[in-house]
């Protein structure tokens, strides 16, 4: 588990940073404050925060903006990417299609995924939302029919072969069969 963002600023994790990213981290950073209340009011308009629980991480949020009906999915909507599943099991990805199934009950015309191919549309709800979920079915799946890490990649890869960033694939297969 990740330590808060408090807790990312630490001289060890500071130090950290500055390896992974020289010369692009302030030396002191300004932290996030903790919002009242789920509503942000941006010039008149509400973006309004929903906690959907599970997706690549636990807890997940995503923004609603009813003015635009659009959702900033963050990473519980892909589009067009392998999704990033090795931090997940069988009830995990379950929990993550719910979460999926919140943003469908919004009825959005626009949902932002958090990863995405280059140049895919954020009006493609049948890729974002049922692509979303359907990978995250082959998957699980997958996983238990397989008993390799590259079966779970071969497999995978015929039916999702066009998405993007297939390192994440790679990982989740990899991770779900450590002992």
């Amino acid at each position: 588990m990740l330590p808060s963002a408090k807790g990312q600023v630490t001289p060890s994790y500071m130090e950290y940073w500055e390896g992974r990213f020289p010369g692009q981290i302030p030396e002191h950073p300004v932290l996030p404050e903790a919002l009242d209340g789920d509503v942000i009011d941006l010039e008149g308009h509400e973006l309004r925060l929903i906690n959907v629980g599970q997706s690549d991480t636990y807890p997940s949020t995503i923004v609603h903006v009813p003015d635009l009906d659009a959702v900033i999915a963050g990473d519980v909507a892909y589009n067009r990417i392998h999704m990033w599943l090795a931090q997940t099991n069988h009830e995990a990805r379950l929990a993550w299609m719910a979460s999926i199934e919140k943003i469908e009950a919004l009825a959005p015309r626009m949902v932002v995924a958090g990863h995405k191919h280059p140049g895919t549309p954020d009006d493609d709800l049948a890729e974002i939302i049922t692509g979303s979920k359907r990978y995250i079915e082959d998957f699980d799946r997958v996983v238990d029919e397989s008993t390799s890490p590259q079966e779970v990649i071969d497999k995978m890869m015929a039916v999702h072969g066009e998405r993007g960033n297939p390192f994440t694939l790679w990982n989740a297969a990899t991770e779900t069969f450590k002992a």
